[in-house]
């Protein structure tokens, strides 16, 4: 199943905050797979946060409703019964940070949902080893399950699941997926924790 609508489907509305909505551009939001638009659609009070401010005004523009604001140290006026960060903890130099400002805007039993790049994908495995393994340059870490869990609960989160996704692949990732080797045949890795 597709990253998209496996989010969709685990969370728990009618409040939602999306983190890092952009994606590195405003255009993103015209894409069919943009998890945003796909949130808006679905519940009835979603808020995204990014710290691309010339993108968030943008998005603001284009009818969205989405705060500036760095999510290692946001303080927003917005507090969700879903928080949703999508791709974007690999990319921060102080996840921990976020995820103490994430209990600050989540109702008592709130819930986090957090999807990240597999790392244990077969094709990352395979061009490592053909020393070809090309990485997001924006990347600061990856994350496997134990490590995902284990930060969660450093920051007073219980971890509730945590299960592979992705689309349908051709090839020997594909053949793992269908062998229901889902640690080496889907693209990501999704984490629901709750408070």
């Amino acid at each position: 199943m597709r990253r998209v609508d496996r989010i969709v489907e685990l969370v728990d509305g009618p409040t939602v905050l999306d983190l890092g909505v952009v994606q590195h551009s405003a255009e993103n939001a015209h894409n069919d797979d943009w998890l945003h638009a796909r949130l808006v659609d679905a519940f009835e009070d979603v808020v995204g946060v990014d710290y691309l401010e010339a993108e968030v005004k943008k998005l603001n523009r284009q009818g969205y409703n989405v705060i500036s604001a760095d999510v290692e140290t946001m303080d927003l006026p917005v507090t969700a019964d879903t928080v949703v960060i999508g791709e974007l903890i690999e990319h921060l130099s102080n996840p921990g940070m976020m995820l103490d400002r994430v209990h600050e805007h989540l109702t008592p039993h709130g819930t986090v949902i957090i999807s990240t790049p597999n790392p244990w994908l077969f094709a990352h495995v395979r061009r490592l080893a053909q020393g070809t393994l090309k990485i997001n340059d924006e990347h600061t870490a990856w994350y496997g399950p134990v490590v995902l869990g284990q930060l969660l609960e450093r920051h007073g989160y219980t971890v509730d699941r945590i299960e592979y996704t992705g689309p349908s692949h051709a090839g020997i990732s594909g053949v793992l997926q269908r062998l229901g080797v889902d640690g080496l045949g889907n693209t990501t890795i999704l984490c629901v924790a709750s408070t």
